[in-house]
């Protein structure tokens, strides 16, 4: 929409001045959003820098150019609307009513926005002014539709004091700095301001700082006098509101309290007066610029800090009666939105202090309130008014239990765990001092979080479900919702002791027989959660997907949230390619319902996901920060998963001795659920791998038993299928086959999951790699080979790129064993190669070495009298005896040792090239000659012409060039050459002669032999492909002491 006059009058910019860079900048982002990109602004500065003029002067320019506008502020009370001003900015857009978009389901509201933004038509600019005081939820919507809308002409701007949270890292980011002096002078000027003498304008500028909203203030006092000036913009709006008089200060102060922009009648009421009289006092506040009188009957302050300065001058008990004079008149309004609720809510909160009848007014007013935000899924806002709402009972007689399990219920839907637990034992206590067993069994419920077994230690544990059992026993028969909620939560935290699941799902019919959604949701995710092992994990995605149904359904954004998850979870613990896909949707989700505890499975699986890709620097960072959020939430498997992801990453690095004392505290914290024996097998792994065998063994019988039996016995849960591939390795590792033996069948079923433990937070591979590995130490080669070569593919397709090189390795080996060398060596080479891309260069060297190893052909020399035999395979070399044969034989047996020429060449009789005394080319009797010769020819030039010139000059060039290679550099004598010298000659062309016959008779041989061997002063035998050695005769030579 194009704005109509008063919204013109409203944005238009007459008087503006500088910013010019920063309009560039913006205007650059509209023009691209033009075509059909949609774009995000950040301008941020500090108070009273101009954040709004150079927005409305944005805003003037697009709509001049035809786009859609709508510029409005946030509102920074208790008692803003639920995503406010984005109501407003929908109403002004024409979009549909804000009510049936807004106020559904978050992520469905979302999404609603976006599709009206989408099909509006025509290019929009939407800004958001003191975005600073925005809800979280504001700015999520903001950036959701800066990603979801990536094809539509829009432009989102944020102005805001300082850079706001939670925005794209592809926001462009301007900041308003103050004015310069020159700056300063042109804003007086149009402003009508005389101009300034000598000396004044920097006066000005250096009171001011360069801030447009002082300077406005300051130059409307008079001509700067360094003694009197305010030495603030709150200071100078106070003095400006004072010299307009009490009655004005007062309603200006009311007013303040209720926002940026309010009706003139509401600010009546808060000031205590007539709207007569509140009209009659407010021209002179206009016309001081403190404020505009709009349309509609509203008055709107002209910055955010002139509001808050007039809010300052509120004494106490003038604040307190403004408001209960707003409660008053929301209360006989009878609202019943959550924006009227959450308004009156804050008023009866700010007026609680007066009175107990007014305390009371405001636990009530907020209980309310919060309700109704429930609904509206805003968790935060919810459990923020309870928390006031906690505050203010604490001074009123009278049962609290309820309240305190309200707030704690609500603290819980934000995902903040270790509060919540705090809070429901604070209720569960109110509960059980006043006999409210209905409030002790919620906070019973409650005190299990969102997760089974959040309480680790068996002290803890057994406290915990006592008071749920407790609760459960005082109930009555009629309180069916109650009974069947404690049922299903205390069977479930069984199965975690051992207990097996059939109670379970005999607690989940019973919930479902209640007919409640709510109820029926809960049970279904404690009930997944109980099934987390790979016996059910193709049963699990029905319950997900029933969760998801029946929570949406009920309205439960939470238990929605929770059903995303366990699908996220059961398509990662299936292999499925969907699951990368349901992750982004459940980020997504997670991020508009701020619940930081699903946030931080997601950031757990992130940090998974940078592990298959073989990106393990970036993993292992944010495996850190990872942990960090889990601490912060209080998540009881935060220490477990970040154990986790640096085994994981430690492993694939072939670096396990690194952090096996890390994973053996971890395996014995107090956090791990009871049944968990994954961590330990990994410390006996890992010890296997580090080379202490013993050790390792004796790790493995205190885990295991003596026998398959009590293999078979070690408890079911989410990390069995990963502890037991630990053990399949150890095995594997040590040769024990007895041990293999007893892990193959167990491990047999699950062949075809891939070996993800927990909630999919670290990925071993194909389970066929543990079955591979547990056939090789059975000594079962092709079978092993069998499940290597599906784990291969099985790890490729999950996109695990460290685990895919390794499975290559281990089906390399198992072809070795087969005789099948040629093809495990093109395994080797590619696992080495994209191990070196991934950086782990101690495997890639490991496997290169093994490929050499598997390459290498046997050679043999042998002599027979005067001829030497060189046989490879079926080929045979035979040559006679020479010296270059007898260096090569000498070499060929010395693999890698340096053998100087010298010692080549001199063989048993080294004096035989014993050095000599140094014998120059010429003497000095002959060098002398050379010089006088020379001389002569020079003169003999200089007195010559035509062709007895030339010829003289030949001959002088052709006595230089005798010289030259006589003597080096400065004309000194140069000698013959050395033994070494004449060593290496000597070695090099015998070496090559050799090298020349020995082709003549196989020219393969001739070609590896060539291909190894070098000469210079230093000649060595580096082993390629073939490894030569005696026939088994009699020794061919004698191998080099050297």
């Amino acid at each position: 929409m194009t704005p109509s006059g008063d919204d013109m009058s409203a944005i238009a910019v007459t008087r503006f001045v500088g910013r010019e860079r920063e309009l560039s900048q913006v205007g650059r982002v509209v023009a691209e959003a033009a075509t059909g990109a949609a774009r995000l602004v950040v301008v941020s500065g500090e108070a009273g820098i101009g954040k709004t003029t150079f927005c409305r002067r944005v805003v003037a320019r697009a709509a001049a150019d035809g786009w859609r506008v709508a510029m409005t502020c946030c509102w920074p009370g208790a008692d803003a609307p639920p995503l406010w001003p984005w109501p407003e900015i929908l109403r002004l857009l024409d979009a549909p009513r804000a009510d049936d978009l807004l106020l559904s389901e978050r992520f469905a509201g979302f999404t609603a926005v976006a599709q009206a933004l989408r099909t509006a038509g025509g290019p929009a600019l939407i800004v958001i002014d003191d975005a600073h005081a925005a809800d979280s939820g504001t700015l999520l919507l903001a950036r959701f539709l800066a990603r979801a809308l990536p094809a539509t002409p829009l432009v989102l701007v944020l102005a805001c004091r300082d850079d706001v949270g939670l925005l794209d890292e592809a926001a462009l980011v301007v900041r308003l700095g103050p004015f310069s002096v020159t700056e300063t002078a042109a804003f007086l000027d149009v402003n009508g301001h005389v101009p300034l003498k000598a000396g004044l304008l920097e006066t000005v500028h250096r009171i001011t700082r360069g801030n447009p909203l002082f300077l406005r203030r300051v130059s409307a006092l008079g001509p700067p006098d360094a003694t009197q000036a305010p030495d603030s913009v709150r200071t100078a709006v106070r003095q400006v509101a004072e010299g307009l008089g009490e009655p004005v200060l007062r309603l200006l102060g009311g007013a303040a309290l209720l926002g940026r922009s309010t009706p003139v009648t509401d600010a009546a009421v808060a000031a205590g007066m007539s709207a007569e009289e509140a009209w009659e006092l407010l021209p002179p506040a206009q016309d001081a610029g403190l404020i505009t009188l709009g349309a509609l009957g509203r008055l709107e302050f002209t910055h955010d800090l002139v509001r808050e300065a007039l809010l300052d001058t509120l004494p106490v008990t003038e604040l307190l009666s403004v408001h209960a004079r707003m409660a008053d008149l929301l209360e006989h309004r009878h609202v019943s939105d959550p924006a009227s609720l959450a308004a009156y809510a804050h008023h009866a909160a700010g007026a609680a202090p007066r009175s107990r009848q007014d305390a009371a007014r405001a636990v009530a007013a907020c209980r309310a309130a919060a309700a109704a935000l429930l609904r509206g899924l805003s968790y935060e806002r919810a459990a923020a008014l309870l928390e006031t709402a906690v505050r203010i009972k604490e001074q009123l007689p009278g049962p609290v239990a309820p309240l305190l399990v309200e707030r704690a219920e609500a603290v819980l839907l934000c995902g903040r765990l270790s509060d919540a637990r705090t809070m429901f034992d604070q209720a569960a206590a109110a509960a059980t001092r006043e006999g409210d067993v209905p409030r002790l069994a919620r906070a019973a419920i409650g005190l299990g979080g969102v997760w089974v077994d959040e309480h680790r230690t068996r002290i803890e544990w057994e406290r915990v479900t006592g008071v749920q059992r407790r609760a459960l026993a005082a109930l009555p028969e009629e309180e069916t919702r109650l009974r069947a909620r404690l049922a299903v939560r205390l069977a479930a935290e069984e199965v975690y002791q051992g207990a097996p699941v059939e109670p379970v799902l005999a607690a989940l019919e019973q919930a479902r027989s209640t007919g409640d959604g709510e109820v029926l949701a809960e049970a279904l995710s404690l009930t997944h959660h109980a099934l987390l092992t790979p016996r059910y994990a193709h049963t699990r995605p029905a319950l997900s997907e029933e969760l998801i149904k029946v929570a949406a359904g009920a309205g439960k954004g939470m238990l929605a949230l929770m059903g995303l998850c366990w699908r996220t979870v059961d398509l990662f613990l299936l292999g499925d390619p969907e699951a990368e896909r349901s992750l982004a949707e459940l980020r997504d989700r997670a991020e508009f319902l701020t619940c930081k505890t699903i946030g931080y499975i997601v950031d757990a699986i992130d940090v998974m996901l940078l592990i298959r890709a073989g990106r393990l620097e970036e993993a292992e960072a944010r495996a850190m920060t990872c942990y960090e959020l889990g601490e912060q939430v209080g998540d009881a498997d935060a220490l477990g998963y970040l154990g986790a992801h640096l085994a994981a990453i430690r492993w694939a690095q072939g670096r396990e001795a690194e952090v096996l004392d890390m994973v053996s505290v971890v395996a014995t914290s107090p956090t791990l659920v009871p049944a968990e024996f994954a961590f330990r097998a990994t410390v006996a792994c890992f010890t296997a791998a580090a080379g202490r065998h013993v050790e390792a063994r004796t790790l493995l019988t205190r885990l295991t038993g003596p026998g398959a039996s009590a293999l078979a016995g070690l408890p079911e849960s989410s990390t069995w299928l990963a502890g037991l591939a630990a053990l399949a390795e150890a095995a594997y590792l040590l040769g024990d086959a007895g041990l293999a033996r007893s892990v193959y069948p167990l491990l047999e079923p699950y062949a075809d999951l891939p070996v993800m433990p927990s909630l999919a937070v670290t990925c071993l591979g194909s389970a066929r790699r543990p079955l591979g590995l547990a056939a090789l130490a059975m000594g079962e080669p092709r079978r092993a080979a069998r499940h290597l070569a599906a784990a291969v593919e099985a790890t490729r397709l999950l996109g695990n790129r460290p685990v895919t090189a390794l499975t290559q390795a281990n089906l390399a080996e198992a072809l070795t064993a087969l005789g099948e060398h040629e093809r495990a060596a093109e395994l080797y080479g590619e696992a080495a190669d994209a191990a070196n891309e991934m950086g782990l260069h101690p495997r890639a060297e490991q496997w290169a070495a093994r490929r050499r190893e598997i390459t290498r052909r046997d050679g043999t020399i042998g002599r027979d009298n005067r001829t030497w035999i060189f046989t490879l395979g079926r080929r045979r070399a035979m040559v006679p005896d020479m010296v270059g044969v007898r260096h090569l034989v000498t070499l060929l047996l010395n693999p890698g040792t340096p053998i100087s020429a010298l010692e080549l060449a001199t063989g048993d009789e080294p004096a035989s090239m014993a050095s000599a005394a140094r014998q120059p080319l010429l003497d000095e009797q002959a060098l002398a000659a050379y010089r006088d010769h020379a001389r002569r020819l020079v003169d003999e030039i200089a007195e010559a012409e035509g062709e007895a010139a030339d010829l003289l000059r030949a001959q002088l060039d052709a006595l230089a060039g005798e010289l030259r290679a006589a003597t080096g550099k400065g004309g000194r004598s140069r000698s013959f050459a050395d033994p070494g010298e004449r060593a290496r000659t000597a070695v090099r062309k015998a070496v090559k002669r050799a090298i020349d016959e020995i082709a003549a008779a196989d020219q393969e041989i001739a070609r590896s032999i060539a291909a190894t061997v070098s000469t210079g002063a230093q000649c060595v035998y580096t082993p390629g492909d073939v490894r030569w050695c005696t026939s088994g005769r009699e020794s061919p030579w004698p191998v080099s002491s050297s």
